[in-house]
């Protein structure tokens, strides 16, 4: 399809925004069960609005391309091509103006977008999410652990969720892990924990995690966690730091994904190929 240059084309037809929305949903959705929460939470649609708004601010008109949401995206698709291709959209990243200055953006983003909603390949949209949106999710995680309105949450429930970021998030120059830390109002030490422990995963053998963190991992309370595992009903603990037990992450959410009762929401509704 051949398209007209941004300049002239402050909206989209249905044929170019259709796809690029539906990746951005589909990228969201999978960024959320990359993090294997069970309950829901307000914090990764505030913080694509957030993105979105960044990238209003950056000299880029809300008539452009349909909006901010397109805009956002359409980042999400650049970072699902290789090569050429994506060294034309880094001006998206950066911030820089679009209009006259990439053309060949707007193609090239629905030519990725169609490729991944055509490929069931969850884990690279969730990375492509997590990329894209993810400074703003540890600014809107940061808020959330404050109290702000609207975004109070489980502190449990906080923490898997700066952990999937911290551990997915590519950083790199001029953001140093220094950096990203501060933004995230975290300790460096636990930042570097988390990136070599990585995102939630059965794979995370050895990682240990409090009743609290399993009772987000499968919707139920921190006490009913702790009432089932001392009737055997869940997985036992494997060790105590002082007053705390402590479960086994990978067989926790083994134990989790294989729950004959695990519905839509639950890790064993993940897509496969999320971590």
């Amino acid at each position: 399809m051949v398209l007209q240059s941004l300049a002239s084309c402050p909206t989209l037809p249905a044929e170019v925004d259709q796809p690029l929305a539906a990746i951005l949903r589909r990228a969201q959705q999978a960024a959320r069960a990359s993090s294997w929460l069970a309950r829901g939470t307000p914090w990764w649609d505030v913080a694509e609005a957030w993105t979105a708004m960044d990238f209003a601010r950056r000299e880029i008109g809300p008539a452009v391309l349909g909006g901010p949401r397109v805009l956002v995206a359409l980042a999400v698709a650049a970072h699902l091509t290789d090569g050429a291709a994506r060294a034309r959209l880094e001006a998206i990243d950066c911030g820089a103006p679009l209009v006259g200055d990439c053309p060949e953006a707007l193609p090239a983003g629905i030519e990725a977008a169609r490729r991944a909603l055509a490929d069931p390949v969850d884990r690279e949209l969730a990375d492509a999410w997590i990329a894209t949106c993810g400074l703003a999710l540890v600014r809107v995680l940061a808020e959330a652990r404050t109290g702000a309105p609207g975004l109070i949450g489980p502190a449990a429930a906080i923490r898997i969720a700066q952990r999937t970021v911290v551990a997915r998030f590519p950083v790199h120059r001029p953001l140093t892990e220094s950096g990203f830390a501060r933004l995230a109002c975290l300790d460096r030490r636990i930042v570097a924990r988390w990136r070599a422990d990585g995102a939630p995963s059965p794979a995370n053998k050895g990682c240990l995690v409090t009743a609290a963190e399993c009772a987000e991992f499968t919707g139920m309370t921190a006490k009913r966690w702790r009432e089932l595992s001392a009737h055997g009903g869940v997985p036992a603990p494997v060790a105590r730091r002082r007053t705390t037990d402590l479960w086994d992450e990978a067989e926790v959410l083994r134990w989790v994904a294989g729950r004959p009762d695990a519905g839509e929401g639950s890790a064993a509704g993940r897509p496969t190929g999320t971590t």
